[in-house]
């Protein structure tokens, strides 16, 4: 079995039925390598905008090393109708290699706005961008103590309203996290808005005018964990912190 190496323009899709976009590497010996990606848009989605599962973000597969894959732009869904996009928004699944997107808008329902449950050796960077959800997490990145994700990741705003779980879970992460505003409407969940926990290396994670609707408390310490096998790892801040409760 050979690898397939897929060169994605500036793509423009919906689905009615479906997901946006479903890349699958899981069957077959071959890798699927994502070699170039110029951006575009996925209005609508039944069943999550893009799926990725066992892709390599690889510029140039025939060096040994993984060459970052660059994105100038990527829209899913719609900001003034989350619901275009049922399920998640971005959803990676064991992914490897390198993956920087200039500017990454999400908006979808149902389901976590970005997901990313990485490879070994996977990084993530956005330049800018903003994801909105309803009904779920804004972001899972679900990475190990033992295999971490690494982000460089810059957001405009982060917003999730009426999730059941956290807000934004970060696992096993490191690198830097920098949001401008968050807003996290956490009404229907029982567990921490923000959660962060099992990190290997230093994380910053930067909030900025922070907003949280909280259903288990008013303060700091019941909707931010961060006790959770992180040593001294991770460094978090807020430009404000306003917590709403009940």
């Amino acid at each position: 079995a050979g690898n397939l190496n897929l060169n994605l323009g500036n793509v423009n899709l919906e689905s009615t039925s479906g997901a946006g976009m479903n890349l699958d590497g899981t069957a077959g010996a071959g890798k699927l390598n994502v070699v170039s990606f110029t951006g575009g848009t996925i209005a609508k989605a039944a069943t999550g905008g893009l799926i990725a599962k066992k892709v390599t973000f690889d510029s140039n597969p025939a060096t040994p090393d993984d060459d970052l894959v660059s994105t100038l732009g990527l829209t899913i869904g719609n900001s003034a109708d989350t619901t275009q996009v049922k399920g998640s928004g971005v959803s990676l699944i064991n992914p490897s290699g390198t993956w920087t997107v200039a500017n990454l808008d999400i908006f979808n329902d149902a389901g976590t706005g970005l997901l990313v449950n990485p490879g070994p050796g996977f990084t993530l960077n956005t330049g800018g961008g903003n994801i909105h959800t309803t009904g779920r997490a804004a972001i899972d990145l679900l990475g190990t103590f033992a295999n971490p994700l690494t982000v460089r990741m810059v957001l405009n705003t982060l917003r999730s309203d009426t999730n059941t779980t956290n807000g934004v879970l970060l696992n096993g992460v490191v690198g830097s996290l920098n949001i401008g505003t968050t807003i996290l409407n956490s009404t229907d969940a029982v567990n921490e808005p923000i959660l962060i926990r099992n990190t290997p290396s230093p994380l910053l994670a930067r909030f900025g005018n922070t907003s949280i609707r909280s259903a288990i408390g008013p303060t700091e310490a019941e909707n931010v964990d961060i006790t959770d096998n992180n040593a001294d790892n991770v460094t978090i801040s807020f430009t404000t912190l306003n917590i709403v409760f009940p």
